[in-house]
């Protein structure tokens, strides 16, 4: 499967099996891009999809960044990591979102025995049509949830309807009424 398929499937899952409602996938809005994620009445949850390994492996970098003290700003390491620490900036770690998180991929990519680095995550197999809670996640004890509000205000602002891509306008009932008004009738 392609890594938008896994998107929607997460999606899916999301609104279906978790009951979440809103759920979103892909929104840019913080240093955070979650694959998918949707919020219920036992909180927020985030699923990361991955169609291999090593993107599961690249997975863990996502969150480290690093500054210069008394600087605001923040670059990746991107493979430049002996550079960075020469330079004198130091390793931060930027906090994920979701209360519950999981990565969603097709069996035989992440098996349990690689869950290890990620205690909290829970790990879910795409199988035929469903989708298999194969470990269940656990509450975590500190999500970024300023990330969180930043991105639902993104998603409103930018007139995301639980999908990819903003909605189109639609004109308002009012509007509707004054172009039957305008109309001539036969």
């Amino acid at each position: 499967m392609t890594h938008d398929q896994l998107c929607v499937r997460a999606l899916r899952w999301l609104r279906n099996t978790k009951r979440c409602n809103p759920t979103f996938s892909c929104n840019a809005s913080c240093p955070e891009i979650p694959d998918a994620i949707g919020w219920s009445a036992h909180g927020s949850i985030v699923v990361e999809c991955k169609t291999s390994i090593l993107d599961f492996y690249a997975d863990g970098e996502k969150y480290i960044r690093y500054t210069r003290p008394g600087w605001h700003s923040q670059i990746r390491g991107n493979g430049r990591k002996r550079q960075i620490k020469e330079a004198g900036y130091q390793k931060i770690v930027i906090p994920s979102m979701g209360d519950y998180r999981y990565f969603l991929c097709e069996p035989g990519i992440i098996e349990l025995s690689h869950m290890d680095k990620y205690p909290d995550h829970g790990l879910l197999h795409v199988v035929g049509r469903q989708v298999k809670v194969i470990l269940e996640a656990k509450e975590r004890e500190s999500p970024n949830l300023r990330g969180e509000l930043r991105y639902l205000r993104f998603a409103i602002v930018n007139g995301y309807c639980c999908s990819r891509r903003p909605r189109e306008a639609e004109p308002s009932l009012i509007e509707k009424q004054a172009d039957q008004m305008e109309s001539p009738r036969p």
